[in-house]
């Protein structure tokens, strides 16, 4: 049996839905809070910095999702995207030109995860990926084989339900809206009449007359 940390399992039970994304599945998950993403430098057992054939290699994580670089001399990794990130010895790493992904040194305690949150999907729906502790995306085909979360056959029908959910939200607020202002119409009708009736005040086609 697999021991899942607090962070986790908090987002195995946030899972929304499952989507086909190729030969495999992508995991639509409702958005979390926000975790800082540090990074650390593959270390050796000297507590040098390792390298792989020469080549520094960093692991960012927020604690649940990894991503792994190694430095390249040319070229411009990502499209050239410009980030920083923290590392865990207080260091600021401008992350540009040529980090590129790489793959876990102990990768056997990894796999690999296609996802995206539920936010960020509907304004733009492309998913992202990420290093993953192996086993957690079992536990979330557990849930979708068990039938707790929809699983969709098509990749748009993602789309289609996010964005359906999306403005049956807004039709929701809209109802609520005018829901919210019957009641004070028909509070501030109740509290006209009561004044109308205790000044002896009433309708005779269509005009106010005092009795």
């Amino acid at each position: 049996m697999i021991d899942f940390t607090k962070e986790e399992q908090f987002l195995i039970d946030g899972l929304f839905a499952g989507v086909k994304f190729n030969d495999g599945i992508a995991f639509i998950f409702e958005d979390q809070p926000e975790r800082e993403s540090i990074g650390t430098y593959d270390r050796t057992s000297d507590g040098g910095i390792y390298l792989v054939s020469g080549r520094t290699r960093i692991n960012e994580t927020d604690g649940i999702f990894h991503r792994f670089y190694v430095y390249d001399n040319w070229g411009k990794a990502f499209g050239g995207r410009k980030w920083v990130l923290k590392m865990d010895d207080g260091e600021v790493k401008d992350m540009t030109g040529h980090w590129y992904a790489s793959s876990p040194k102990n990768w056997q305690e990894f796999e690999t995860i296609t996802y995206g949150f539920r936010s960020s999907l509907t304004s733009c729906y492309v998913f992202g990926g990420a290093y993953v502790k192996k086993g957690l995306t079992a536990k979330l085909m557990e849930r979708i084989n068990n039938r707790e979360v929809s699983y969709l056959s098509e990749y748009y029908h993602g789309e289609k339900l996010l964005r359906y959910d999306l403005d049956r939200s807004k039709h929701f607020y809209k109802v609520f809206d005018l829901e919210k202002k019957e009641k004070t119409l028909k509070r501030n009708l109740k509290r006209l009449s009561k004044i109308l009736i205790e000044n002896n005040i009433f309708f005779r086609h269509g005009k106010l007359k005092h009795q």
